[in-house]
């Protein structure tokens, strides 16, 4: 749980770095009405974030985040003594709690890398166009999406070099109906047969 909280106050806080905004735009859903309990949604709104979230959650391989964090000290000094006081029981947390700087790097998606080029030069995603076809190399399917993020394995992955047969011992469960053990000898390929 711990790690779920590192992990998504820092993907918040690169998200703002690389954008420069708080996330105070994001606002399509609008409380209820005078007189109502009924939220609503603006649509324009929720089409133009709703672009912004998916880019920024797809164009970056969040998952495979790493980061280091600084000392106390490297954040604003009116803090040290609160960030020197953090306890605790998880030591990871316990240092990002305390870190006064974090160091993150996160890949690009592969594919992802002229559209993340493109918004770092123009702080534009899609170059405002429409969202990519699914024959597009820079679309993600829902279903890999969740795959990656269910740290499933990859239908892409290719097997290398010969594949190998492994023999693995017993706990020493008896596995014969006969009391003695049984005897093998090796034949002309190589391989153990019992005899």
């Amino acid at each position: 749980m711990n790690q779920l909280t590192i992990k998504d106050e820092l993907r918040k806080n690169c998200i703002s770095i690389m954008t420069k905004q708080d996330f105070s735009l994001f606002d399509a859903i609008k409380p209820p009405a005078a007189g109502s309990v009924f939220s609503s949604i603006d649509f324009a709104d929720a089409e133009a974030e709703g672009r912004y979230v998916r880019f920024f959650e797809q164009a970056f391989e969040w998952e495979q985040m790493a980061y280091i964090t600084y000392p106390y000290y490297w954040g604003r000094k009116s803090q040290w003594a609160q960030r020197i006081a953090f306890e605790d029981t998880d030591p990871i947390f316990n240092d990002f709690l305390r870190a006064g700087y974090a160091r993150v790097i996160v890949p690009a998606r592969p594919g992802f890398e002229s559209a993340i080029d493109h918004f770092s030069k123009y702080g534009t995603i899609w170059n405002n166009g429409p969202l990519p076809s699914i024959y597009d190399p820079t679309f993600l399917s829902v279903a890999d999406e969740l795959a990656e993020r269910l740290r499933m394995p990859s239908t892409a992955e290719t097997a290398q070099g010969d594949s190998w047969e492994v023999r693995v011992p017993t706990t020493l469960v008896k596995l014969r109906a006969g009391a003695t053990l049984p005897k093998w000898t090796k034949d002309g390929s190589g391989v153990w047969r019992p005899s």
